[in-house]
């Protein structure tokens, strides 16, 4: 074992280093970063090689897949597919703390590994200024799972996600303390009924109220 094992470059989120991390992740490396509920890891949804490292670094279950950020609705179709009630709920709380799981398309993008067990996909567009940011510049979708290890809470500092994984991500990009530890709420419409597989930021009844409309 090494006595004095690499540590992971934190820097403050500035749009030069923000810039940085764009190009840490098209190259393939995973970064840490603020999105609009937690910190979470960020790696190119696109690359099989990345996705497959986000995996091992949190020690994930492959059966359990990875959600990712776009940075629009519009590229949000580009992945799944959306029927009446996910284009009425994504209308109404999106960009925001609010992740569907649909239908992927037929032909997508995305890196088949980030879910292996089925044709479902899970797609949020974050409303912080800043992931819209990376995500632009970046300019492919981006994998956006919770930066901890399975099983474990979610940290919400930069030294805490440097403690965790080390130099197994190529940036951490500090945006201070997170204060909304209260992940995105997940809603099931790959079928004609919806279904709230997780109740987070936005609230059930929220989401009833706009499919009852």
């Amino acid at each position: 074992m090494e006595k004095n094992p690499p540590k992971v470059n934190i820097v403050c989120e500035t749009d030069n280093n923000i810039s940085h991390a764009a190009q840490i992740i098209r190259k393939g490396g995973i970064i840490a970063h603020l999105t609009d509920t937690l910190y979470g890891l960020g790696a190119d949804a696109t690359n099989v090689s990345a996705v497959s490292k986000v995996f091992k670094i949190k020690s994930r279950d492959k059966t359990k897949p990875l959600l990712i950020l776009v940075e629009s609705i519009e590229a949000a179709e580009e992945i799944g597919i959306f029927n009446i009630q996910a284009k009425q709920i994504a209308a109404a709380f999106w960009p925001g703390p609010l992740t569907l799981v649909l239908q992927r398309q037929k032909i997508c993008c995305i890196a088949k590994e980030i879910n292996p067990v089925s044709d479902t996909i899970a797609i949020r567009v974050p409303s912080r200024k800043k992931t819209l940011h990376l995500l632009s510049k970046t300019s492919v979708p981006i994998t956006g799972p919770s930066a901890n290890l399975e099983g474990e809470e979610p940290a919400d500092n930069a030294k805490d996600i440097m403690n965790i994984f080390g130099s197994k991500v190529d940036l951490i990009l500090d945006a201070g303390v997170c204060h909304n530890i209260t992940p995105s709420t997940l809603v099931d419409l790959t079928s004609s009924k919806v279904r709230i597989i997780r109740e987070g930021a936005i609230l059930e009844s929220q989401i009833k109220n706009i499919i009852a409309e």
